[in-house]
């Protein structure tokens, strides 16, 4: 109707102008709060109830206004609780099966500010400030409370968009772009393994399970870059090593299975295996994407086992164009991301394969 039309083209426009107010385009470099947020917040904290912005903070699926002292809360927090109050909205309205009223732009939007916001503010690096706001470091410092929340219910939206927005391409984008924001970094991915939601991610993506598998192959391929970031984050030997037999195990598993297959040649241009051998490359391609120094090693060792049987699979599939393409592009991604990290041994090995 007009009335929603409306609606949703207001919070549109408000959530973008609050994206770039609080937080600026950072592109390879750490993003900072920018520094007239940070003064604002910390000339106004004396003037602020911690309590009860932590209140407004927590409580997304509350009227702000409903909250007792909301007009003492820190500002720049109260306009990130608005952004998780219009989410909160778009969730409660996914489990009441009022779907159709809702607006994909909007989840779009949201995901694009709570990623932007992730970058900068969660876990926000005390040592890159002269002075930091007590606000911001009581509700999303380093081993604050409000960090652990708020990426529970960051995780959780994720979940809940891939499963019910799976078929638009734009909206799934920007959410698996805020997945890897939460894990490309150390500190953050750190939190982000402690959430039974992460785990139930990577066991429902690794055995391709609805409603994941019916990503298209771009987001399944950032799924899987956002996996095998995570698996790097600090857990004891024995949980890692229990991390990567079901992340990666099961998908080494269903390739070997299909490819060994003696009547692989006949069957091999059915839409099924087709399906297989083509998410396979998306998810080899999404694993290089994840490359970092200090995963290197183990990332090529597993890759190099894949692509000595990519070569085979590129006579088979020499009629299919998209799928060469598709191995190639595999090659070139390994070969981006990783040959700077490789000695001469290894990038030998790479160079013969």
């Amino acid at each position: 109707s007009k009335l929603l039309d409306d609606l949703y083209e207001d919070i549109h426009w408000l959530i973008l102008v609050a994206g770039y107010l609080l937080a600026d385009d950072a592109q390879g470099e750490t993003p900072l709060v920018p520094p007239e947020i940070m003064e604002y917040s910390i000339k106004h904290s004396a003037e602020v109830d911690i309590n009860t912005t932590l209140q407004v903070l927590g409580s997304p699926g509350e009227k702000a206004s409903s909250i007792p002292g909301c007009n003492r809360t820190d500002s720049v927090i109260r306009l990130l609780s608005a952004v998780l109050r219009a989410s909160e909205v778009e969730s409660r309205a996914t489990r009441a099966n009022l779907i159709e009223l809702l607006s994909p732009q909007m989840g779009k939007d949201i995901m694009w500010f709570l990623r932007r916001w992730t970058k900068t503010y969660l876990l926000v690096e005390e040592k890159l400030y002269d002075q930091i706001s007590l606000p911001f470091s009581t509700a999303f410092g380093a081993d604050t409370e409000g960090a652990r929340w708020i990426v529970g219910y960051l995780l959780e939206k994720v979940l809940s968009n891939l499963s019910v927005w799976s078929s638009e391409q734009d909206l799934a984008n920007d959410t698996v772009q805020l997945l890897v924001t939460l894990v490309e970094r150390k500190e953050r991915a750190n939190l982000v393994i402690q959430c039974e939601n992460w785990w139930n991610l990577a066991k429902q993506f690794a055995s391709r399970n609805p409603p994941l598998h019916l990503l298209s192959s771009s987001v399944q391929r950032t799924v899987m870059k956002a996996l095998v970031l995570g698996g790097f984050a600090h857990m004891d030997s024995e949980t890692k090593q229990q991390y990567w037999t079901e992340v990666l195990q099961p998908f080494q598993q269903r390739f070997m299975n299909v490819i060994n297959q003696e009547n692989f040649q006949q069957i091999c241009q059915q839409e099924e295996v087709k399906q297989e051998i083509i998410a396979t490359l998306e998810a080899l391609c999404g694993i290089a994407e994840a490359t970092q120094i200090d995963n290197v090693a183990i990332l090529f060792n597993f890759l190099m086992d894949f692509l000595n049987n990519c070569i085979g699979l590129m006579e088979i599939y020499k009629n299919t164009p998209e799928t060469v393409n598709l191995i190639i592009e595999v090659f070139v991604e390994v070969a981006h991301k990783q040959i700077c990290y490789l000695g001469e041994s290894k990038a030998m090995n790479l160079y013969e394969a």
